[in-house]
């Protein structure tokens, strides 16, 4: 039973084979026989597996890994770590040329990359007995976060303090507009932290301090729901500028009886401010208008009227209004008649009489 092929005989009892020569003539009458060892050496990598979701916490582009501790066992998958070694490289050529290869700990910059593992038997000679296997590490970066402004609306008269917050209005200004950036507020810093009971209605929160409140913006990154920051968001409610109400008519007296009169409506700004300072007051036909702040009366000390609805915008510092109104009356002359004239007789000649004048009102 010679081995045929001689050129590709599979070993079956590794790692040491007996093999037995045999050399004859041609004639087969005369051989010798002799026997030689064929021993070689076992080496496997692997196999791998991925590492994904990886958080770039502070999003400078890199996550540093310690390969040997994280993939190693891994690689030698039951083999004695005394016998073999374990090399990382970055590319195929060369883990199988064993050159380049990675430090330990491994700055990662690309995502995702894919390392290849090189396992080498360390009895064979070097280089001859290795085995190559691969994986890919995979990271995501923590929205970078941008302190926002103080998230200042106005107050509704009576001025208690608590107002309507449309939160996710400042997810823009706190992300920078990244669209990989999933933004989630919180009352509690560490509710942010854990993810755990988020304000339910965002668009419609309601303060739950009076006047000022500090509430936490958590971003996650859109492919990794654990790697995020957190950032504080101040909300300030600012009063309503308290005016006077109800405003008292404005009514000047029709003197040529033509229909109409010049009013100073800055001559109500006293009194519509009510000791209040730092007040801007515009005057407007409409409330419409007043609201929106649009199409002021100018000038409004001298406006011409035939008596009318006038409504007030008072704006405060913090950019907070209030509206009012007040009318315009136009007063008539009043009509009478001409009375003739009332004399009494002088009858003790001392140029004195008393005059009943209350006889004269009809």
């Amino acid at each position: 039973n010679p081995i045929t092929p001689a050129t590709a005989y599979p070993i079956a009892t590794p790692p040491v084979q007996p093999i037995f020569a045999r050399v004859e003539e041609l004639t087969g009458t005369c051989y010798a026989t002799d026997e030689f060892f064929i021993q070689f050496d076992t080496v496997s990598a692997g196999p791998m597996t991925n590492i994904g979701g990886l958080c770039d916490e502070d999003s400078n582009g890199e996550v540093l890994l310690n390969l040997v501790a994280l993939k190693n066992a891994e690689a030698l998958n039951g083999q004695d770590p005394n016998d073999y070694s374990v090399s990382y490289h970055p590319t195929q050529l060369d883990a199988e040329n064993d050159t380049a290869e990675l430090p330990n700990p491994y700055n990662v910059t690309i995502s995702p990359e894919t390392v290849y593992v090189r396992v080498e038997n360390n009895a064979s000679p070097p280089g001859t007995c290795a085995a190559i296997s691969s994986f890919i590490i995979e990271f995501f970066a923590a929205p970078v976060l941008i302190e926002p402004s103080t998230y200042e609306v106005c107050d509704e008269l009576p001025n208690d303090g608590f107002a309507e917050f449309n939160l996710p209005t400042k997810d823009d200004e706190i992300t920078g507009s990244n669209p990989e950036a999933v933004v989630v507020y919180y009352e509690d810093f560490n509710d942010a932290l854990n993810g755990v009971n988020p304000i339910a209605n965002p668009t419609m929160f309601v303060n739950t301090t009076i006047g000022f409140q500090t509430i936490y913006a958590r971003a996650d990154n859109v492919n990794s729901t654990d790697c995020f920051n957190v950032i504080a968001l101040d909300l300030l409610v600012n009063d309503s500028p308290p005016i006077t109400d109800p405003i008292s008519d404005y009514i000047l007296c029709d003197n040529d009886e033509d229909g109409f009169e010049e009013f100073d409506l800055t001559s109500k700004d006293a009194e519509i401010s009510n000791i209040l300072v730092n007040l801007v007051l515009t005057y407007h036909t409409s409330e419409a208008d007043a609201e929106a702040g649009a199409s002021p009366i100018t000038p409004a000390d001298a406006y011409v009227s035939g008596g009318e609805t006038v409504w007030v915008r008072a704006v405060n510092l913090g950019g907070c209004y209030t509206v009012g109104s007040f009318a315009l009356v136009l007063d008539t002359v009043p009509v009478f008649t001409p009375v003739p004239e009332y004399t009494e007789c002088d009858d003790d000649g001392d140029g004195i009489e008393d005059f009943d004048l209350s006889g004269q009102n009809l």
